[in-house]
């Protein structure tokens, strides 16, 4: 049944990459980080209340989450770029994308699975209860990297466009700053 939602949450990221594509920060980040969670939190409460099979009910609200998110994010694009007008000619670039971003996938690939490889590692010597608290308590110290992943949308095109224009000190000064900012909010959460 998860997938269902695989179609939906592809359109999502390609939609949420276009809104920072054309600078449209503020709705890529309420539509991934608030739209998309709330959604998905609300949508599980009430499947769960409503039917009977609690496990079906939260794989259905998480797909649709991700629908309603990924129709959302499509609005926001299309009123930005006319992704559905036949009359313009797309130009094809594929021997640049391909050389771009084939090394990426690999890439994407190897940082996944190494992101999961400690459960993986652990299945094989523990048991499922303890898999399942130990990943519990790898998710809230991953918590804490959300403050810093606040930062990226905003900071990424930035530092591209500086880096585009060879504003040094100006980049140089806005890592600092969003550095900076990071640490100040997430260390009080890491110490307590």
């Amino acid at each position: 049944l998860f997938a269902i939602a695989i179609p939906f949450e592809v359109l999502l990221k390609i939609f949420l990459a276009a809104l920072s594509g054309i600078r449209n920060i503020r709705n890529s980040v309420l539509i991934e980080h608030t739209l998309w969670l709330g959604l998905r939190l609300t949508f599980g409460i009430i499947f769960v209340l409503t039917f009977d099979d609690k496990l079906n009910a939260l794989v259905l609200a998480y797909c649709a989450s991700s629908l309603v998110s990924a129709i959302i994010a499509g609005g926001c694009v299309s009123r930005k770029i006319p992704i559905f007008d036949r009359s313009i000619k797309a130009e094809c670039y594929k021997s640049k994308l391909l050389h771009f971003s084939l090394p990426m996938v690999f890439s994407a690939l190897v940082y996944n699975l190494m992101g999961n490889i400690d459960i993986f590692m652990l299945g094989i010597f523990v048991g499922s209860a303890d898999i399942g608290v130990y990943s519990v308590a790898v998710r809230i110290v991953a918590f804490i990297g959300i403050f810093y992943a606040a930062f990226l949308p905003i900071f990424q095109p930035l530092a591209a466009k500086m880096q585009d224009n060879q504003e040094t000190k100006r980049l140089s000064n806005l890592l600092q700053t969003c550095t900076k900012w990071s640490i100040s909010i997430s260390l009080p959460v890491l110490i307590s």
